[in-house]
């Protein structure tokens, strides 16, 4: 059985919501530091959640993400920015991050 090109696009209900390849197209904007680390205080700044990862801000801080994660469990006191740990979960309020880094 031969499948036609827009029945490989078609989604779960039978709509066209479903692309093959899964790459936003150069028109659109992917959202800011859905994945990834921030590179800049800029790019944190820009980001229009109040809450970060580490992951987030590893970059700007030049550090594993990991390291940072297993310290904001560890002991919160020695990273010199608030942190809330929620189970095993670690957010990093972005206004404090911001003034923390600019001094």
């Amino acid at each position: 059985m031969r499948v036609s090109d827009t029945e490989k696009n078609r989604g779960a209900h039978g709509d066209s919501s479903f692309k093959l390849g899964g790459m936003p197209s150069s028109s659109e904007n992917p959202p800011a530091l859905a994945v990834g680390s921030a590179k800049s205080l800029e790019e944190i700044s820009a980001y229009p959640r109040e809450w970060l990862t580490c992951q987030q801000v590893s970059g700007v801080l030049n550090c594993n993400p990991y390291a940072l994660h297993v310290q904001a469990v560890k002991d919160q006191s020695k990273l010199g920015f608030p942190v809330v740990v929620i189970g095993n979960r670690v957010k990093i309020p972005k206004r404090a991050f911001i003034e923390f880094m600019r001094g």
